[in-house]
């Protein structure tokens, strides 16, 4: 067997280290998760911890990033599926069904969001990150108007802040209330981003 090369042992300890954080995180918040217990479960040092990451909040930061990350790449795959305004729909459907539906991920993101608000570091993270899911979702939209020849009821930068706003605006509430449906939304969303 072939040993690993430093670079790839490096990625292979960060793969395994994001994994259990992933969840604990998920699982129990940011303040209650141990940088102690993840180097543990994950069989490393919290030394590994601190040189892979740097500390408890880069740690975090690198897991919502994945997080976020594998939320937009399931968006991206709904996208292909896209053939008419009516699998417009049933697409943002599936994916509001399934993404703003997470409790964990809403909490964990309001959790670490408030951290911002006394580290500048953090605020720009958000902010920056933020604008990224923005220009994404900016980039899926053009593609699909584009596609479908349909027209956008704004640009698709606008268009974009309208459904991100919207979509963030009641993950934050189902966090807290799961019972909330999401049929309103998802009507509002094709409304205001096609024209008709």
């Amino acid at each position: 067997m072939a040993r690993l090369t430093r670079e790839e042992s490096r990625e292979r300890t960060r793969a395994a280290l994001l994994d259990v954080a992933t969840e604990h995180f998920l699982d129990r918040g940011y303040a209650d998760t141990s940088v102690d217990r993840i180097a543990e479960e994950a069989g490393y040092s919290k030394g590994a911890v601190y040189s892979n990451f740097g500390g408890k909040d880069e740690l975090c930061r690198d897991v919502i990033r994945g997080i976020r990350a594998h939320k937009l790449t399931e968006a991206a795959q709904l996208t292909v599926s896209i053939t008419s305004v009516d699998t417009f729909e049933s697409a943002v459907r599936q994916w509001c069904e399934h993404a703003i539906g997470d409790r964990r991920w809403a909490l964990l993101e309001m959790e670490f969001g408030a951290r911002g608000r006394v580290d500048p570091v953090i605020e720009e993270e958000i902010r920056e990150s933020n604008r990224q899911l923005r220009a994404a979702a900016a980039y899926m939209l053009a593609d699909f108007a584009r596609r479908l020849d349909v027209e956008l009821a704004d640009t698709p930068e606008k268009s974009a802040d309208i459904v991100v706003g919207l979509c963030l605006g009641i993950g934050v509430q189902r966090a807290f209330d799961p019972d909330i449906s999401i049929e309103d939304l998802v009507h509002t969303i094709v409304r205001h981003v096609i024209t008709t």
